[in-house]
């Protein structure tokens, strides 16, 4: 009876540590996302007293498949281009709104309001014949993409200064971080003042503990099935229920796999293949 009692504890300390993994993931939503650009951040960091333009897209969907994302556009002044009469953005510190001149807006030298930007594609040769991008590092993979905007006053097509050009807001468990700098083009031979603007996606802290907690998981569960399956084949008698309980794992193994963030595609990534024996 003694070998039983002590078998019976350690599936007791595999199930516990198993329900506290559980238990950890929900607390999960309590963790701070990663750095990212955000649309509050971006109207604060507005400088009222400074002439320009600035665009803030707010991204509302990633396809990760198709390798675009889509974006909605606020443009907006600063300083002596803003609309005096209309409201601001941020009463309590910008004094940023509509532009009191007509805009000829320019995003990637396409004028008007670009809504689906393109993701580039980074690849990786592993091996001699295996060739991966970026979704092979699930849920570490990154993307990125760059976009150049620049603004003309429809009047008299003067340039105008572009204060600010970001991406914001996270979306489909992406946060996106924008770098700008400021740049020139050169449109009907003409020099203009452009901005330059480099955004990465990549998944936030919560998909990646989520994501990675679900990996420690399927381990654990495939290795008390091997544990057990080694005592039977030793010649150990076990109760009945400890004999289903390999069962029961193996039926539940497809569940946790559809639990994986956006739930890619088996062996599309290097965590699936470890986790599943």
């Amino acid at each position: 009876m003694e070998p039983n009692r002590w078998r019976l504890k350690e599936l007791l300390y595999i199930i516990v540590a198993i329900l506290a993994m559980i238990g950890a993931s929900a607390m999960l939503t309590l963790v701070p996302t990663s750095s990212q650009t955000t649309a509050a951040a971006t109207f604060r960091s507005l400088d009222g007293k400074q002439d320009g333009i600035f665009f803030l897209g707010h991204i509302f969907s990633i396809d990760i498949p198709g390798r675009t994302f889509d974006v909605l556009w606020i443009v907006g002044a600063c300083g002596s281009l803003l609309l005096q009469s209309s409201e601001t953005y941020d009463l309590g510190r910008a004094a940023c709104g509509l532009p009191n001149i007509p805009l000829s807006i320019y995003i990637n030298n396409t004028i008007g309001f670009k809504m689906t930007h393109s993701i580039d594609i980074a690849t990786a040769q592993l091996g001699e014949k295996r060739i991966f991008d970026q979704l092979f590092w699930y849920p570490f993979d990154f993307y990125h993409s760059s976009s150049n905007f620049y603004a003309l006053n429809a009047n008299d097509n003067t340039s105008l200064p572009i204060v600010r050009a970001v991406f914001a807001d996270p979306v489909n468990n992406f946060a996106p971080q924008s770098i700008e700098a400021e740049t020139q083009a050169v449109i009907n031979g003409t020099l203009v003042i452009s901005r330059e603007t480099f955004v990465g996606l990549q998944r936030t802290v919560n998909a990646k503990l989520y994501t990675f907690l679900l990996f420690v998981v399927n381990w654990a569960l495939t290795l008390l099935v091997a544990y057990i399956t080694m005592l039977v084949h030793v010649g150990e008698k076990l109760g009945e229920g400890i004999i289903v309980l390999p069962l029961t794992i193996i039926l539940t193994m497809p569940t946790i796999r559809g639990l994986f963030v956006e739930n890619p595609s088996f062996g599309a990534h290097f965590l699936l293949p470890l986790g599943s024996l």
